[in-house]
C-alpha cells in the first residue's frame, strides 16, 4: 500500500488527509452521491477517495434532503435542506487551496412556513477555512 493511504475501508481505499492536490489542475477530482448508508458523499482525487461524507437521516435532522454535489471551478459545493416549520437550504462551497480541500463559504437561505413571505438569505465566509478531513455535514444543520 502506498504511504499515501490507509487501510480499505468498505472495499474503498481512502487517501490521508496529507495527500496534496494540484489546485491548477482540478480535472480529477470528483464529488458523487453514491448508494452507500454510511458515507453516501464521496469525494476522489485521481480515482482514490480522499474523504466520504456522513449526512444525517430523517430521524437525525427533520426533513432532511441532499442535493447533489456539483464541482466548480475551484472545488466543489454540497447544497442540502431541512426542517419542518423552520425551513433551511444551506449551499456550502469548498476550495482547493495550498494543496487540500477547504470550506470556505456558506450560503443560508431560511424562512418560516407559517409565514413565507419573510424569507432571509445570507452567506457567511468561514475565517478560517475549515478543512475537509475535519468538516462534518452535521455541524452545519441547526440554525444560524
Amino acid at each position: 500500500m502506498a504511504p499515501s493511504q490507509t487501510a480499505p475501508q468498505n472495499g474503498t481505499e481512502v487517501a490521508q488527509a496529507k495527500s496534496s492536490l494540484d489546485c491548477t489542475n482540478l480535472e480529477a477530482l470528483d464529488v458523487a452521491v453514491v448508494v452507500d448508508p454510511g458515507q453516501p458523499v464521496r469525494v476522489t482525487y485521481n480515482g482514490v477517495v480522499i474523504k466520504g461524507i456522513d449526512v444525517p437521516n430523517d430521524n437525525e435532522v427533520g426533513g432532511f434532503s441532499l442535493d447533489q454535489p456539483k464541482k466548480t471551478k475551484e472545488g466543489f459545493d454540497i447544497s442540502f435542506e431541512y426542517g419542518s416549520r423552520y425551513y433551511f437550504n444551506k449551499r456550502l462551497t469548498f476550495e482547493c487551496r495550498m494543496g487540500g480541500l477547504y470550506l470556505t463559504k456558506v450560503k443560508i437561505e431560511s424562512f418560516d412556513r407559517s409565514n413565507p413571505a419573510k424569507w432571509t438569505n445570507k452567506t457567511v465566509s468561514v475565517h478560517p477555512p475549515i478543512s475537509l478531513q475535519n468538516f462534518r455535514i452535521k455541524d452545519y444543520t441547526g440554525n444560524p
